[in-house]
């Protein structure tokens, strides 16, 4: 660093150069700049112009006929009148496909009259919304007073030994057993960083 410090510091020897500057616009030598009277040109817009007056004819507004005479619009009505018939030929197919479905129109009926025509069959049915109670079994009345008054009086509860209490909330656990540490952890951070574990070989069970 010392040396390109010491290196600068030195006087060095230039070449002249011819330079030809065009930072100027090139103004053609015929144009002539003129100054721009900005006072007088505000001043002549607040003196005024004296302005012709000049006849328009307006064309903004639809070009309607005499005897034209415009009605209001229906399109609610109809919007209603169409889904009402879209609705009831939506229901009068179903209604022929349920009398297809049931064979009507064996050919004794009039069919112009009455186009729609469904046989239905007699069916026996059986009601078993109820729940199904043994003959034998009989359901008795729950004294829940007489219950919670039992639960509130005192009983005589009997001694129990500590050498006779079996604790059997604790899992069990052989003594051979050893728990490891988990590895999970590990083998995240290693995937993170690219890093492709060894797996061991496992056979699926038959």
């Amino acid at each position: 660093m010392d040396e390109v410090l010491q290196e600068v510091k030195q006087e060095h020897k230039l070449y002249h150069v011819e330079t030809v500057d065009k930072g100027q616009p090139v103004i053609d030598p015929d144009v002539h700049l003129r100054t721009f009277d900005k006072q007088g040109l505000l001043s002549s817009i607040e003196a005024g112009v004296p302005l012709k007056h000049v006849d328009t004819v307006d064309k903004s507004q639809p070009v309607i006929e005499p005897d034209v005479h415009v009605q209001p619009n229906n399109h609610k009505e109809l919007l209603q009148e169409v889904r009402a018939a879209a609705a009831h030929a939506a229901l009068v197919r179903e209604v022929h496909a349920v009398s297809d479905a049931a064979g009507a129109g064996d050919g004794d009926e009039d069919v112009e009259a009455s186009p729609i025509v469904a046989q239905l069959k007699h069916v026996e049915t059986a009601d078993k919304g109820q729940p199904a109670l043994d003959p034998n079994a009989h359901v008795g009345k729950w004294d829940k007073e007489g219950f919670l008054q039992e639960v509130a009086a005192p009983h005589s509860l009997r001694h129990v030994e500590p050498s006779q209490v079996h604790d059997a909330s604790r899992p069990a656990i052989p003594a051979d057993a050893h728990v490891g540490e988990n590895q999970a952890k590990a083998v995240l951070e290693a995937i993170a960083h690219g890093e492709v574990p060894q797996l061991r070989h496992v056979e699926a069970p038959q």
